[in-house]
């Protein structure tokens, strides 16, 4: 299975957040669509889930554009948002557990799941 590696000498440990699927959204990085699911499907299970909330609206799109078969999309949408609410005004976090209030990142993250 071809993916495409963090960095140099990169060994298969957690990443902070979704970078190599950074490459098929926004950058448009020209790659085989079984590259980039294959990067999708090898950097889920590595990124730290306590991350930013970028990572799974990222996942979200990758998927959507190569029509991954099942309700990943949909899954991955919801991990992109529901457990970034926090009361009181329903402010979106940076990660599940707080950070910075209200990041924009993850919201423009999120709506562009949509686009």
């Amino acid at each position: 299975m071809r993916i495409d590696k963090e960095f140099s000498g990169y060994q298969s440990q957690m990443v902070k957040q979704a970078d190599v699927t950074l490459l098929q959204y926004p950058w448009l990085y020209p790659m085989p669509a079984p590259v980039a699911q294959n990067n999708v499907s090898f950097y889920v299970p590595r990124t730290d889930p306590g991350g930013p909330s970028m990572s799974d609206a990222v996942n979200s799109i990758d998927t959507s554009a190569l029509r991954t078969p099942g309700c990943a999309s949909f899954v991955y949408t919801e991990r992109s948002y529901e457990p970034f609410i926090h009361d009181v005004f329903n402010q979106f976090s940076e990660t599940k557990y707080g950070g910075a209030f209200t990041f924009m990142t993850g919201i423009g993250g999120f709506l562009q799941e949509f686009l």
